[in-house]
């Protein structure tokens, strides 16, 4: 059983409605690096999201990543 699973079943146990989504996100990259503990280098939070095993597609502006989004 995988954690959401786990989080799931016990949300349903305690009478709270839940139910697994699928879909994509897009953050700015300020929000991202503040969201994975405070980086302060772009370059190194995106690296930091895949080894989390949370695919991520990086969007450059004029050669600095602006943002970056998440889908599963």
């Amino acid at each position: 059983m995988d954690i959401v699973a786990l989080i799931i079943a016990l949300l349903r146990a305690s009478r709270i409605p839940a139910r697994y989504v699928h879909g994509a996100i897009d953050v700015p990259i300020a929000k991202l690096m503040n969201w994975a503990g405070g980086f302060t280098n772009a370059e190194a939070a995106l690296p930091f999201t895949v080894s989390g095993d949370i695919p991520t597609e990086q969007q450059q502006e004029m050669y600095v990543v602006s943002q970056f989004c998440q889908s599963r």
